[in-house]
């Protein structure tokens, strides 16, 4: 029998695509860089490239928009997803993985920042341009 409960979506907030060029930047062991995929108030996911065998992520991402000279840093986050990709490669020392995180406590200044970021450097319809941000 499906389970209907156990398979509602779980976000709380509207998840955005973002413009080209947003980076999400960890230091970890092995430094990770990605791209940004979607952002909403409550968490992100983005693609990076897995070198080796280093899984470990920290418990702290900064966002980058190189283009408008944005950024944000140390923002807290929890790991919610990191999956493998389809690597069509026959090296398996690199594969590429999509992650999803969720944002913990921001402090003021942080949920001041990614509000902006959301209005400004997210791909939203004209419908929602003027809406509050949930």
């Amino acid at each position: 029998m499906y389970d209907f409960q156990k398979n509602q979506e779980r976000r709380l907030y509207k998840r955005y695509p973002v413009r080209n060029g947003v980076v999400a930047f960890m230091e970890t062991v092995v430094n990770k860089l990605g791209h940004v995929e979607e952002i909403s108030k409550g968490g992100m996911s983005f693609r990076y490239m897995q070198i080796g065998d280093d899984l470990y992520l920290s418990d702290t991402i900064n966002l980058f928009f190189p283009r408008y000279d944005f950024n944000m840093n140390r923002i807290p986050i929890k790991l919610i997803t990191d999956i493998e990709e389809f690597n069509p490669s026959q090296f398996r020392t690199v594969t590429m993985r999509r992650c999803g995180v969720q944002f913990l406590e921001l402090s003021d200044d942080q949920n001041q920042k990614l509000d902006y970021f959301i209005r400004n450097y997210t791909i939203r319809k004209k419908s929602q341009d003027k809406t509050q941000l949930k």
